[in-house]
This record gives C-alpha cells, structure tokens and sequence, in this order.
C-alpha cells in the first residue's frame, strides 16, 4: 500500500520519509530539500519527531554516520527503542515520490 496524507496512512508516510532521509541511495541536495520542506512539520508522535530533530543535526551528507550516531543519540534521548532495523532498511521509497511525500506534509502543516 502506498502511503497517503490521510488521517490513517500519515504515520506510515512519515515513517517512509525518515528512511528515505536516513538512506544512501538519495543524494544530498535532495536530502536537504526533504528536510527544509519538513522543517516546520510537526510528527505525529514524540518518536518520529526525535528522529527527525537528530537527522538535522547529524546532518545529510554521510548516511553511514547517520546509521553510527542515530541510535545513540536517540537513546540518550530517552527512545531506546526505535525500530532501527527498519528504518535503515532498502529499498527507500523513490525519490520522486519522497519529495512528493514531502511536499504534502508541508502543506499540511502551512509551508507551501
């Protein structure tokens, strides 16, 4: 299934765009873009906004430093749990459609 912007799908489209954000597969620039579409989102819970917040620090550049310090910081910040097994797994979801991904959460939270 295909994840949408509805009420019962926006947690599985977040949980995409974090790993398509944690992948190597996408480039830097579009990285970045992904997370200044986001940058005014707010996750639906505590976990994915976490994650999301460490992924901007860590930075967009190197995923393997991002698989390294992830779990780490995540732990620190009281989330032991995370399914990192999961979110560091292939295939992303395509570029083309994270960006698209994106894009509607910006619009739900008031940026585009």
């Amino acid at each position: 299934m295909i994840p949408d912007a509805s009420g019962n799908n926006r947690r599985e489209l977040e949980w995409e765009l974090l790993r398509a954000l944690c992948s190597e597969a996408l480039d830097a620039d579009l990285k970045g873009d992904l997370l200044a579409l986001l940058a005014q989102y707010h996750f639906t819970d505590p976990i994915r906004q976490a994650v999301f917040d460490e992924m901007n620090k860590i930075g967009r550049d190197r995923a393997d430093i991002l698989h390294r310090e992830l779990p780490a910081r995540l732990t620190r910040r009281g989330f032991p749990d995370v399914d990192f097994e999961g979110l560091f797994a292939p295939p992303p979801p395509a570029a083309e459609q994270a960006l698209e991904w994106a894009r509607e959460l910006a619009r739900r939270a008031g940026r585009v």
